[in-house]
C-alpha cells in the first residue's frame, strides 16, 4: 500500500499546514470556539477559499472526496506539539469488523433489492400504482 500523497494532495496538505501554523493559532481557535455558534464565519470563508471545505465533499457534488481530508488531518497532526503519534494504531479486529460490516450492508441493501427486481416482469416493475 502506498501512503504517499499525490502532488495535489501534498499541495493541499502544505496549504493547510501553512494556514494553521501562520494564521490560526490555538489561542485563536479557542477564542472562536467560545463565541456564539462555536466558529468564526471569516475563518470558514478562508478555509473555503483554500479548498479545504470542498475536501470534505464527495466528487460527484464538486468536492475533492472525503478521503482527502483524512490525509490532510494525518499530515496536520504531525505539527501538533506533544501529540502521541506512536500510540496511534488501528487494531486488526477493527479493520476486519469494518470490512465485514461493509460487506453485509452492501449485500443486504444492494443484492437483496437486485434479486427481488430480477424476478419481476419489467413492465410490472415500471408501472406505477
Amino acid at each position: 500500500m502506498d501512503f504517499n500523497l499525490s502532488e495535489e494532495r501534498q499541495m493541499l496538505a502544505d496549504t493547510t499546514n501553512r494556514y494553521i501554523h501562520d494564521q490560526y493559532e490555538i489561542a485563536t481557535r479557542h477564542k472562536h470556539a467560545a463565541q456564539d455558534g462555536g466558529f468564526d464565519k471569516a475563518t470558514w470563508l478562508t478555509l473555503a477559499d483554500l479548498g479545504l471545505i470542498g475536501a470534505l465533499l464527495p466528487p460527484d457534488v464538486g468536492g475533492l472526496g472525503g478521503l482527502l481530508i483524512g490525509n490532510i488531518l494525518v499530515a496536520a497532526v504531525q505539527f501538533v506539539p506533544n501529540f502521541p503519534l506512536e500510540s496511534i494504531s488501528i487494531p486488526r479486529w477493527a479493520v476486519i469488523l469494518s470490512l465485514g460490516f461493509s460487506a453485509v450492508v452492501g449485500i443486504i441493501f444492494g443484492m437483496g433489492p437486485a434479486i427481488k427486481a430480477s424476478v419481476l416482469n419489467p413492465i410490472d416493475a415500471l408501472r406505477h400504482e
